[in-house]
């Protein structure tokens, strides 16, 4: 008896005098599709579930009233590789006037000499100084919305409020905690807790610590500098914070694409309303193993 796969015309040679009175539903190898067959009958294809259309992340934070992020992300993404580029520069630019300070006689009077390396430093220093402004602005927003959309989607509360996520980075000493564990649990969440806790938060978030107690040190080295080898300490300690600086920006740019990524891959669709929703997918659990689709997601 020969069958054929009403849905990719696949045909297979069956035995008839196997297929039972009731009939049999079969399953096609090649496309996966169910159908019934009766003995001497045609195929008859298995009703599917009807397929819903998705609904874009856009559209489902305007329904919740939040605001969107995508722009947001771009936005301190582009940010971030310009902060990179600058501190680059001002790395280089620390090398040049390091070496016009080696040129110098020692006892030279620098309260009357003009360094032309040092202009330039000056230059990048301020540049440097409103782009951190600027790029701290829209971080905090950053993770301010990012912990409020994902308390929001996710149905789960936040261990942190999206007020006090950015609040904790101006509380002394809790501010060099509270913040990590802040971001590790946008990290999580954006995960939906798949993934575990990447390596690159603790770093993004040492070298962040580190790149404050230098960037401290090499202030006050500068402000207390006053013969040619104080200044070119004071240089040396400022290319290496510029350094740290740029080491920085690159994981938290890979920080923010990781985590932007996560957040519109695991919230970004859902089924439609007849569904009630998200499509049913099995995650990794804390210990590796799979978790089934109903299980309790948090």
């Amino acid at each position: 008896m020969i069958i054929v796969c009403s849905k990719c015309n696949t045909t297979y040679n069956i035995n008839a005098s196997k297929i039972p009175a009731a009939g049999v539903t079969a399953n096609c190898k090649r496309c996966g599709s169910k159908f019934r067959v009766h003995p001497g009958s045609a195929p008859q294809p298995v009703p599917q579930a009807p397929v819903t259309a998705s609904t874009p992340i856009e559209t489902r934070q305007n329904e919740m009233g939040l605001k969107p992020l995508t722009g947001l992300t771009k936005t301190l993404r582009v940010l971030l590789m310009i902060n990179i580029a600058v501190y680059a520069t001002a790395v280089l630019g620390g090398f040049f006037e390091y070496q016009a300070y080696m040129n110098l006689p020692t006892d030279v009077d620098l309260s009357g000499t003009v360094i032309p390396a040092e202009i330039v430093t000056v230059i990048i220093g301020l540049l440097q100084m409103i782009l951190f402004i600027i790029l701290a602005i829209v971080f905090l927003r950053w993770i301010y919305r990012m912990n409020k959309n994902l308390g929001a989607l996710s149905g789960q509360p936040m261990r942190f409020t999206p007020g006090w996520s950015v609040g904790w980075y101006f509380i002394p000493f809790a501010c060099l905690f509270k913040p990590y564990q802040a971001m590790k649990e946008i990290w999580e969440k954006s995960h939906k807790y798949g993934y575990g806790t990447d390596s690159l938060l603790g770093l993004w978030w040492a070298l962040w610590i580190v790149s404050s107690f230098l960037g401290e040190f090499a202030m006050k080295s500068i402000l207390g500098a006053e013969s040619v080898k104080d200044y070119t300490a004071s240089t040396i300690t400022y290319m290496v914070s510029d350094g740290i600086d740029v080491a920085l920006s690159i994981v938290a740019l890979m920080l923010v694409t990781r985590i932007g990524s996560a957040y519109t891959r695991n919230y970004g669709q859902r089924q439609g309303a007849s569904s009630g929703g998200y499509p049913a997918v099995q995650r990794p659990g804390p210990s590796g193993r799979t978790v089934p689709p109903n299980a309790q997601a948090f």
